[in-house]
């Protein structure tokens, strides 16, 4: 839209409506005034989990767009009321111009109205089209739509799409231009999946290989060494058009869909450059730009990485940039690295945006491990992170999908039963919950700035996500009872019958996501077991443990260790020590997992 062509008034409201509106969806706010009140509180209940600047809405962006709108409806009533308004006052008009003037604006009312029907019309038939599309089962239709709309979505934006064209036998290419990039989308029509994403850029000469060079080198590390290493210990899994357009980093995973994967055939793929399906059920940070509030320093076009290396010389770089204050160690690497941190004159490298990592899943976090991530993403102060009477416990969290936020209120004990039974074992264990209120946000993107924190950011989140994976293997799904109540089951420790023997196991959320305590009986010495399960930086564990029937508590504990370093799941490591004789505690490997 041109200024010579300026935007109606009703657009402009409409454009505001949908900008609120999209923010209150990302949040989980969907209701538009219609149902009861409860029905609102319902939705309302988790929002104040995700509203923060770590959630879903870059809160800076959000705030910059309002204000823009705002401005440009003032400014179109402004000159409204300065120029036609002021344009009919002047006319010298006979007897009987109030029905006029009256008349004009009545048309005025009618035409704005007959737009907005318009384009609620038009929104209406987008859905409808949409929800056509959800129970579609010819996959054909589905497909033909996808590249009908990314070309619509691309056009919009001010791209040049060149209709896809078929090549090599199923295969059409989508490709899209703008002033620095030109992408093409290759759809395979037989499997009816994108099978390529083609990045190449616009200018020829000395090609801006940045993107290039910075994938090849993570790809080569990751293929050097031991990729499910670097998944859960090192930097992640670099990855590029994986599920989303652009660069990603798969960089944890739980224990059971590790031992699930083929890591022969996910070096095979990388190797070849193909998608890796297989890696797409594992948590990912998906980079990404988007607007700040204050100006950002990034390298020049000439210098393509911030690592300083070994042929680099420091001096001629120390007359350029800035470097970080110290060096930066990273697990699996040998030697620490030196890292440029900005160019000292970025006047021509500036710009008010900055990185942002996406988080695939979402994961939930302390506020202490929040703030942390603030401070690093430079949200100093932030006030938006204080507790709000409304939010769910970190504990409430972890069981969301399991019993509705709307069933749960603040503090609120889990009166409920959680059992796990093994096949192999004559043993019902019960989980109860030592309630405790865990202020928790929901984190879904991360504001960055320098490509060197992310993994710090990588640390934060997989030490909180063992602990959630510990205190999940207690509670979920398998384990739920929902027609039994805890409060109602006997107050003994353990209940024997002819065929099992039923355990009360007590777990409580000490210090998330630092300390997770489980306590139980042991059935045949009515001794008490207490395991302190520790969660490091690194995420590697430490249990410690108390039973005075223990007498080699050194070797107890390492084994114990092992044990739950091996499987992250604490019904397991139960199980494993109901089964054991109290004195003969031995290592176990690996493949005698399965037999847990």
């Amino acid at each position: 839209m041109t200024e010579a062509d300026p935007k109606r008034i009703h657009t402009l409201l409409r454009e505001l409506q949908n900008l609120i509106k999209n923010a209150q969806e990302q949040w989980g706010v969907t209701l538009t005034g219609q149902g009861a009140i409860n029905d609102k509180l319902k939705a309302f209940t988790p929002i104040a989990n995700a509203v923060h600047p770590l959630g879903p809405v870059n809160i800076v962006g959000l705030s910059t767009e309002f204000s823009q709108k705002i401005a440009s409806i003032r400014s179109t009533i402004s000159n409204f009321r300065n120029t036609t308004i002021q344009d009919i006052s002047q006319l010298n008009l006979s007897i009987g111009s109030d029905s006029l003037l009256k008349k004009y604006q009545y048309t005025l009312k009618e035409e704005s109205n007959n737009l907005n029907t318009v384009s609620e019309v038009r929104d209406n038939i987008k859905i409808c089209k949409e929800l056509a599309l959800d129970i579609c089962q010819d996959s054909q239709d589905t497909f033909k739509f996808v590249i009908q709309e990314t070309s619509t979505f691309c056009k919009q934006l001010g791209l040049k799409v060149w209709d896809a064209e078929r090549s090599h036998g199923s295969t059409l290419t989508l490709s899209i231009s703008g002033s620095i990039f030109v992408m093409d989308i290759k759809f395979d029509e037989t499997t009816h999946k994108i099978v390529q994403v083609i990045i190449t850029y616009t200018h020829t000469p000395k090609d801006d290989n940045r993107i290039d060079n910075l994938l090849t080198l993570q790809l080569s590390s990751a293929l050097a060494g031991d990729i499910q290493k670097i998944l859960t210990d090192g930097h992640g899994i670099p990855l590029f058009h994986v599920e989303r357009v652009g660069p990603s980093i798969a960089y944890w995973a739980p224990k059971y869909r590790i031992s699930e994967t083929d890591w022969n055939n996910v070096k095979d793929i990388i190797v070849k450059g193909d998608s890796c399906e297989s890696l797409s059920s594992f948590y990912q940070l998906w980079v990404m730009m988007e607007e700040s509030r204050s100006r950002n320093t990034f390298l020049p076009i000439e210098r393509n990485h911030y690592l300083i290396e070994e042929n680099d010389n420091e001096f001629e770089l120390l007359e350029s940039y800035d470097f970080m204050p110290q060096d930066l160690t990273f697990p699996l690497l040998p030697t620490p690295l030196k890292f440029l941190q900005q160019p000292k004159d970025g006047s021509q490298t500036s710009a008010n945006i900055q990185f942002v990592l996406w988080l695939f899943p979402p994961v939930y976090v302390t506020d202490t491990v929040a703030k942390e991530i603030e401070d690093l993403a430079g949200f100093f102060g932030s006030r938006i992170m204080t507790d709000d009477p409304k939010s769910l416990s970190l504990e409430q969290l972890l069981i969301s999908d399991i019993i509705p936020p709307a069933k749960m209120t603040r503090g609120s004990a889990m009166d409920i039963s959680w059992e796990k039974k093994f096949e192999d074992s004559p043993y019902i264990q019960m989980y109860t919950l030592d309630m405790k209120h865990t202020n928790a946000k929901k984190i879904e993107r991360i504001p960055f700035i320098y490509p060197f924190q992310i993994f710090s950011y990588i640390e934060i989140l997989r030490q909180q996500l063992v602990y959630n994976a510990l205190f999940q293997s207690c509670f979920n799904s398998s384990t739920y009872c929902p027609q039994q109540s805890s409060s109602k089951s006997s107050a003994t420790t353990f209940e024997v019958n002819s065929n099992t023997t039923k355990v009360k196991v007590k777990v409580q959320t000490t210090n998330p996501p630092l300390l997770l305590s489980v306590s139980f009986q042991l059935p045949d010495t009515m001794t008490d077991v207490l395991l302190q399960i520790n969660i490091l930086r690194d995420c590697q564990l430490y249990v410690i443990s108390q039973n005075q029937l223990w007498e080699d508590k050194g070797n107890t504990d390492t084994v114990l260790t092992q044990t739950l370093q091996l499987c992250h799941d604490v019904p397991v490591l139960v199980k494993w020590i109901l089964n054991t004789s109290v004195n003969d505690f031995k290592s176990i490997k690996e493949e005698d997992l399965m037999e847990l």
